[in-house]
């Protein structure tokens, strides 16, 4: 749920800004997903 949420945050972002999506963009989102999963199983991990 958490990547979900920032894809959606940076895509309103993207066309907001450019009007549209690149290919920096994707990889912007990929980067970003990738780095909210890990964190938030880190999170998960420590407190369950």
């Amino acid at each position: 749920m958490p990547c979900y949420l920032a894809k959606v945050f940076l895509g309103a972002k993207f066309k907001k800004w450019i009007g549209g999506q690149t290919g920096d963009c994707a990889g912007a989102v990929q980067q970003l997903s990738e780095v909210v999963f890990y964190l938030s199983a880190i999170a998960l991990w420590k407190f369950i």
